[in-house]
């Protein structure tokens, strides 16, 4: 790479890490991802994906070794070609983010030069794993030169198919202010619940550890307090449950998704090249 270039350097290699968090593959789509590779078993089967990451560094990690388990999972031909800009955030606006008060100027003119730059390093497809940067996904769309996708609109889509009437949704303050998967929702007639202040609270403190101290191996007493915040919101009249933060753990519930393990699906589909289809 020549000295000053814009392009960003791979220089994140993932290391495997023992123990880390069990990836579920969602039933959603397996069907059709399963004959999208059948079709697809050969070298360059999918578009270069660009990942705008670093917030938080276990969901960025985390949204490549899904995608990688996917792609090992329905085609032994080769692994996916990704790109990942990890964003200079700052912790302060990191901090401030979390407890609700984002700093949207200075977040988009992040997401906007590091999409750029994913642009000029050849990425054909750019996802955004965190939640909650997403306020300012219809922002950034407008910016982009090529595809990108809504984790919020690829969870709407998958619950349209399931026949449920109200979702709870696990997330950051700043996700539940903006009521992101609440208008989403509405588009496809279905009824948000959010955990009251005391869980919520609970939860803001757990992502606010993961946050600031990464840490890729399961957590068992965290597990439980999230599969107790589903229960409450389960009697609550709850269908279903999004796990829609990157920095919470999976649940082991077929009716608890994990947002971004439903993006992942969504990824595929976006990002294989029109000749393998």
């Amino acid at each position: 790479m020549k000295k000053g270039s814009d392009t960003p350097l791979f220089c994140c290699y993932l290391v495997t890490v023992c123990n880390r968090p069990t990836r579920q593959t969602h039933i959603y789509g397996s069907y059709h991802l399963k004959s999208l590779f059948n079709k697809c078993k050969k070298e360059n089967f999918m578009k270069k994906i660009g990942i705008l990451g670093g917030a938080g560094p276990v969901g960025t990690a985390d949204i490549y070794l899904r995608i990688h388990d996917r792609c090992v999972k329905y085609s032994s031909v080769t692994r996916p070609n990704i790109i990942i800009e990890s964003m200079p955030i700052s912790f302060a606006n990191e901090q401030q983010a979390l407890a609700g008060n984002i700093n949207k100027p200075y977040f988009l003119n992040l997401l906007k030069k590091s999409s750029q730059s994913l642009e000029k390093a050849g990425a054909e497809v750019i996802i955004l794993p965190c939640n909650t940067l997403h306020c300012l996904f219809q922002d950034l769309k407008p910016e982009l030169s090529i595809p990108s996708l809504s984790i919020v609109e690829s969870v709407a889509r998958f619950l349209s198919t399931q026949n449920v009437k109200k979702v709870g949704v696990l997330a950051t303050n700043t996700t539940i202010n903006q009521n992101l998967y609440g208008d989403e929702f509405d588009r496809v007639n279905i009824s948000v619940c959010y955990p009251p202040k005391a869980l919520q609270a609970q939860l803001d403190e757990i992502i606010f550890k993961q946050v600031m101290t990464p840490n890729m191996q399961s957590d068992q007493s965290k597990i439980l307090e999230i599969e107790s915040i589903c229960e409450q919101l389960f009697q609550q009249g709850c269908d279903y449950i999004v796990i829609a933060c990157t920095d919470l753990p999976s649940i082991n519930r077929s009716n608890v998704i994990n947002a971004i393990d439903t993006h992942v699906d969504a990824i595929f589909e976006l990002a294989s090249l029109q000749e393998a289809s």
